[in-house]
C-alpha cells in the first residue's frame, strides 16, 4: 500500500512537472477610440452614452498562432455589434440600428470566429459598429479577448457545471428542511433555514447562468437586480433564523434596522450593483454574529456551535473582500453545516422534552383527578349536602347538582391538553358554587375580555381559584363577597392573563402564599402545552394577590 501511494504521488508530480508550456501567442490593445456616428471627432476609450457608435481599436499580435487551432474574438458589452478585422467582416451580433426601433439586441457575450490567416504577427485594426439603445441608459463595456474559439465557451461551462453540482446540495437541503417544516409548522426556524438554502441555490444559478445561456444584453441588469434581491433575502434570513432559533426578543428592531440599511445602500449606490450587493450580504452576517454572541452570553444550548459557524465567515468576508465570491461560496457551506449541527442539537433537546412532557402529561392527568376527587373534599361536600337537605332541601339538591357538574367537566377535560376558555370558566363557576355552599360564603368570578373560543391548559384558572380559597384570610364580614377577577390582554409578545383574588371589603388574600402544589401544577401544564414560551408571576398587590400568566 505504501508503494502504491508513492507511485501515485510520483505520477502526479511528473504530470505537474512535464505539463505543456503556456502559449506565447498574445494580442495586445494599443489604442482604443470611439466616435458617435455623424460626429466629427474621435474620443479615447469605449462609449459612455447611449447611441450609434463606431469603435476603432488598434491591436498588436505577438507570436505565432497555433496551427489548426480555431481562434475567436470575444466581445462583452451592452450593445449590438458588427465586427471588421483589417476590413474583413467577422459577422454581426444582433442588428445594429440608428434607434431602438431599428436595433435588434445582440448577446451580452459574443464570440466572433477569427481565422488564423488574419492573425499574422504585427499591428491590426479592429473596427466595430455598435448601438446600445436597449441598455436603459446603462452603458457597460466589459472587455475584448482574442483566444481559442472554444475557450470562452467551454471553460466557463465546466466551472458552471461544478458550481451547479454544489448548488444542488443546497437545493436538497432546502427542500428537506422545507418538508420538515410542513410536518412541524410550529418551528419557523426550519422554514427560514429552508428559505435561506433555496435562495442560495437560486443565487448560484443566477450567478453562473451567464456561462451557458448567452442572453440578450437588455437582460443583463435584470439579472444583476435578481442577484441583489436574492443576496438581500439571504442577508435578511440569517438574523431572522438565529433570532427564532435562540428566541432573540428584539427581532423586530433588527429587521427594521436591516431594512433601513438596505435602503441606504440602494440610495447611495454610486459604484454599481456589485458593491451594493456585497455590502448587503456582509450586513446580514454581521447581524447574525451579534445575535449568536448574545445567545452565547445567555448560555443557550447550541449557541457556541452557531457562533463559531457564522463569525469566521463574517471575518473572512470582510478581510477577504477582494475574493468575495470564493469566500462566500466556501463560507456559506461551512455556515450551513454548523447550522445543521445546531438544529440537530435543538431537535435532540426538543425530542427529550417531548418524551418528558408525555410522561408529565400522564402524571398531570392523574394529579388533576386525584387533587379534585379527594376523600376529604368528597366527604365535606357530602356532609354539607346532608346538612342542606335537612335544613333546606332545594339548596341541598342544588349543591349535589353543582358537584355532579364539576366532576363531569373534570372527567371530560382531564384527558385533553388544551380546552376552550368557555369550558374552563364553566368548571370554575361550578366549583365556586360548591364551595359557596360548603363555606357559607359568596364567591364570584368576574371576567373581562376573555375570549370563549381561546384555548388554555385545563384547570389552571381553577387551580388559582382553589389557591385563593384555601389561602383566604378566613375573615368573613357580613354582606361581603370574595371576588376573583380574570382579565385577558393581547400584547405584542402574545397573550396575558391577569388573575386577582380580592375581598370586596379590602381584606387581602394569600399574603403569604409560597409556591406550593397548585402553582407547580400550573407551571407543569404551561410547560406541557407551550414549552418555554410562557412566564408565571405571582405577587401581592394593594387589592389582594395577583397572578399573571404570559404566553408568547
Amino acid at each position: 500500500m505504501k508503494h502504491c501511494w508513492l507511485m501515485l504521488f510520483a505520477f502526479f508530480w511528473c504530470g505537474c512537472s512535464f505539463a505543456l508550456p503556456p502559449e506565447t501567442f498574445r494580442v495586445d490593445i494599443l489604442k482604443f477610440e470611439h466616435q458617435l456616428v455623424g460626429a466629427p471627432d474621435w474620443e479615447t476609450g469605449p462609449p459612455r452614452s447611449v447611441g450609434h457608435f463606431q469603435l476603432r481599436i488598434e491591436v498588436e499580435v505577438n507570436g505565432k498562432p497555433v496551427a489548426y487551432k480555431p481562434y475567436g474574438l470575444l466581445i462583452s458589452m451592452l450593445a449590438s455589434s458588427e465586427a471588421y478585422w483589417d476590413g474583413n467582416s467577422l459577422g454581426a451580433n444582433g442588428s445594429v440600428g440608428q434607434s431602438a426601433d431599428t436595433e435588434i439586441p445582440g448577446q451580452l457575450d459574443y464570440v466572433y470566429y477569427l481565422p488564423d490567416s488574419l492573425l499574422a504577427p504585427g499591428k491590426h485594426l479592429l473596427n466595430l459598429e455598435v448601438s446600445n439603445f436597449h441598455a436603459d441608459g446603462k452603458v457597460r463595456f466589459y472587455g475584448i479577448l482574442v483566444a481559442g474559439y472554444l475557450d470562452p465557451i467551454v471553460k466557463p461551462i465546466i466551472t458552471a457545471a461544478y458550481l451547479h453540482i454544489y448548488a444542488g446540495c443546497f437545493l436538497i437541503i432546502g427542500l428537506y428542511f422545507g418538508f420538515r417544516f410542513v410536518t412541524n409548522r410550529k418551528d419557523f426556524s426550519l422554514l427560514v433555514f429552508a428559505a435561506t438554502c433555496l435562495s442560495f441555490f437560486a443565487l448560484l444559478i443566477m450567478e453562473y447562468i451567464r456561462s451557458y445561456y448567452f442572453y440578450p444584453y437588455p437582460w443583463h441588469f435584470p439579472r444583476l437586480w435578481t442577484i441583489l434581491i436574492l443576496s438581500y433575502l439571504i442577508s435578511a434570513c440569517l438574523p431572522i433564523f438565529f433570532s427564532i432559533r435562540f428566541r432573540f426578543r428584539w427581532l423586530y428592531l433588527v429587521v427594521i434596522a436591516q431594512l433601513g440599511l438596505f435602503v441606504l445602500l440602494l440610495t447611495f449606490n454610486t459604484y454599481g450593483l456589485d458593491p451594493t450587493t456585497n455590502f448587503g450580504m456582509i450586513l446580514g452576517f454581521v447581524l447574525a454574529s451579534g445575535i449568536c454572541l448574545w445567545a452565547v452570553l445567555t448560555r443557550q444550548k447550541g449557541a457556541r456551535l452557531a457562533f463559531f459557524g457564522v463569525l469566521p465567515v463574517t471575518i473572512a468576508l470582510i478581510v477577504g473582500y477582494k475574493n468575495y465570491d470564493m469566500v462566500l461560496y466556501a463560507g456559506f457551506s461551512y455556515l450551513v453545516l454548523t447550522s445543521m449541527g445546531s438544529l440537530a442539537i435543538k431537535e435532540r433537546n426538543d425530542r427529550q422534552e417531548r418524551e418528558e412532557a408525555l410522561l408529565l402529561s400522564s402524571r398531570l392527568r392523574l394529579e388533576l383527578l386525584q387533587k379534585s376527587i379527594q376523600p376529604h373534599f368528597l366527604m365535606n361536600s357530602i356532609a354539607s349536602a346532608i346538612d342542606w337537605i335537612e335544613e333546606h332541601p332545594p339548596k341541598g339538591v342544588e349543591l349535589l347538582l353543582s358537584l355532579s357538574e364539576e366532576f363531569d367537566l373534570l372527567l371530560e377535560v382531564s384527558e385533553r391538553q388544551l380546552i376552550p376558555m368557555e369550558q374552563e370558566l364553566a368548571l370554575c363557576r361550578a366549583h365556586l358554587k360548591v364551595m359557596g355552599f360548603r363555606k357559607l360564603q359568596q364567591y364570584e368570578l368576574i371576567t373581562e375580555n376573555c375570549d370563549p373560543a381561546d384555548h388554555i391548559p385545563p384547570a389552571i384558572i381553577l387551580t388559582l381559584i382553589e389557591n385563593g380559597i384555601s389561602h383566604h384570610s378566613g375573615v368573613v364580614l357580613e354582606g361581603s363577597n370574595v371576588i376573583f377577577r380574570l382579565r385577558q390582554e393581547s400584547t405584542d409578545f402574545g397573550k396575558l392573563f391577569r388573575f386577582l383574588a380580592v375581598d370586596e371589603q379590602g381584606v387581602p388574600t394569600a399574603e403569604n402564599i409560597v409556591k406550593g402544589t397548585g402553582l407547580r401544577y400550573v407551571e407543569a401544564r404551561l410547560k406541557e402545552s407551550y414549552g418555554n414560551n410562557w412566564s408565571l408571576n405571582s405577587r401581592p398587590v394593594l387589592e389582594g394577590w395577583e397572578t399573571t400568566i404570559r404566553i408568547t
